[in-house]
């Protein structure tokens, strides 16, 4: 993987001048701020370089993502999915799997590609592009690069992107050093902080109805499992997974999964706490994402804490390759509780 250095950010700008025809920039499906921020800044680049670019979003964007775009007064700048066969060279950003590629994967992995990204597992990645699992978040790596070729970003970019790293650095309690570097350039450029603060922390507070349920269901759903002192908590649930595991993350789990069954696939979903990180080492949750792929055939990917995978299985298998992935970290799963999320998932 390319490095995080200010080499590796300034080739970014040389990636995009090698580009032939339309340029299309995709996120991942369901973007975060991290990813819009981050696709926003290159498609600043490819402008000041002439080229002829586009915004691509396979299945739209995440409620924080919309309300920042609203915020800035911005009309919602992604083409749909339909526009992908136009494209001839794709720089992938924010992305750590084909799966999250949904319904443009084929189009894009048809084509040359480019990846940004800072997961510490990117199955997409190629050796083209820069991928840096030392950075905090995806849109601090394309404000280094614009910083370091003297391309400052016009205001709503930059305050696009600094929401995608505070969005990603949990507002700063997982930053990197290359986060604050960033989050300063950014400012310095125009970005509205009080802005970014005001969107965030506007979903933290008011919860909507749908989400509360989803995460009750969750809850009482989940099977709970302990390896050595690690506990586990593993669910089935159809929306707002990252929202239902984050809350069992915060009852106590040290590591927390979502099972979705998707007509013939299956979706699962990964966060970890620091404690499993201290435990297991490397990147857990983009480990076991990555374990179960190669595992059960299908693709996965993300960072320490938290990650995805998608593959062509049952609930159960996926459970299997999860205690298989413990088992060669010299972990011993037992049940304390089994819940009910295998007859969920099952239904």
């Amino acid at each position: 993987m390319s490095s995080g250095g200010d080499t590796a950010v300034a080739k970014i700008a040389e990636l995009v001048k090698e580009t032939k025809g339309t340029l299309c920039i995709a996120v991942h499906r369901n973007a975060d701020p991290d990813a819009v921020g981050a696709a926003l800044g290159i498609y600043e680049i490819a402008q000041s370089l002439g080229k002829d670019a586009r915004l691509i979003a396979p299945e739209g964007l995440e409620k924080a993502a919309k309300e920042l775009l609203k915020a800035l007064g911005e009309e919602n700048p992604f083409s749909p999915p339909e526009d992908a066969e136009s494209c001839e060279t794709w720089f992938i950003v924010d992305t750590a799997s084909a799966s999250q590629l949904g319904s443009i994967s084929d189009a894009v992995l048809g084509r040359e590609y480019v990846v940004i990204d800072h997961h510490a597992r990117n199955s997409l990645y190629r050796g083209k592009g820069v991928v840096d699992p030392d950075a905090g978040s995806s849109s601090e790596i394309v404000a280094l690069a614009m910083e370091t070729i003297g391309l400052k970003p016009l205001k709503p970019t930059a305050t696009a992107m600094l929401a995608g790293i505070i969005y990603d650095t949990r507002f700063f309690r997982l930053a990197k050093p290359t986060s604050f570097r960033a989050a300063a350039y950014l400012l310095e450029s125009g970005a509205d902080y009080r802005l970014v603060l005001s969107i965030l922390t506007r979903g933290r507070n008011s919860v909507p109805y749908s989400e509360k349920v989803a995460r009750l269901k969750g809850v009482s759903r989940a099977g709970i499992y302990r390896a050595g002192d690690l506990l586990i908590a593993v669910t089935c649930i159809g929306a707002y997974e990252g929202s239902v595991l984050n809350a069992l993350i915060d009852l106590g789990a040290d590591i927390a999964v979502g099972i979705s069954r998707r007509k013939d696939r299956t979706r699962v979903t990964v966060r970890s706490s620091k404690k499993a990180e201290e435990v297991l080492g490397g990147a857990p949750s983009a480990d076991i994402a990555s374990h179960i792929a190669a595992a059960l055939g299908g693709s996965g990917g993300g960072h320490a804490g938290a990650a995805g995978a998608e593959v062509r299985a049952e609930p159960l298998e996926v459970w299997g390759a999860i205690a298989s992935y413990l088992a060669s970290k010299g972990l011993r799963v037992r049940v304390l509780e089994e819940g009910r999320w295998k007859e969920e998932c099952s239904d």
